[in-house]
């Protein structure tokens, strides 16, 4: 379990943890936000809102208990949640001997509106890597949004080409 960390980000506390399942329903919920921001979701009504968030706690919930899925969290004074990031763990076929052939997968980095000017996802996507190392691991990937590419690349992540990728529902054979 990892320990609260503080960072004082201008005149507001805030603090760094690491979420479990207790803190579902946040987690799903500000998912949901990040996809409707994208443009990814585009709910029609509250069922499909409730169905996503159906969907999104069958995913995170056995994730999240069997360690599959890190999730951490930025929190302000007021113990509510303004900046979040996810991982995913991977085990890759071995590439060296004697090596950790995990990877991780780092998504939905996304701080609530409000909270944009203060550098959080930054100090977040740090956090997240320092722990992710702590544990051993060597590599780490992302997608970068247009939002988030600055502050990934300040980090240190980089473009690579060869990453290709293949919508199927779009798919049409030839």
């Amino acid at each position: 379990m990892s320990r609260d960390i503080s960072i004082d980000a201008s005149t507001e506390n805030f603090s760094i943890c690491q979420c479990f399942n207790e803190d579902l329903e946040n987690i799903v919920d500000l998912r949901i936000a990040i996809l409707r921001e994208l443009g990814i979701f585009a709910p029609k009504d509250e069922v499909e809102i409730e169905q996503m968030q159906q969907k999104c706690l069958e995913y995170f919930c056995p994730r999240i208990a069997s360690g599959e899925v890190m999730v951490w969290v930025i929190k302000n004074a007021n113990n509510k949640i303004v900046c979040i990031g996810c991982v995913t763990v991977y085990q890759a076929p071995p590439i060296v001997l004697h090596s950790n052939d995990k990877e991780c997968y780092i998504y939905g980095i996304y701080t609530v509106p409000e909270f944009r000017e203060f550098g959080l996802a930054g100090k977040l996507t740090r956090h997240i890597i320092a722990e992710l190392k702590k544990q051993g691991f060597r590599y780490l990937w992302l997608r970068a949004s247009k939002f988030g590419r600055s502050i990934y690349e300040k980090i240190g992540f980089q473009s690579r080409d060869s990453v290709m990728d293949l919508l199927l529902a779009e798919q049409k054979m030839c």
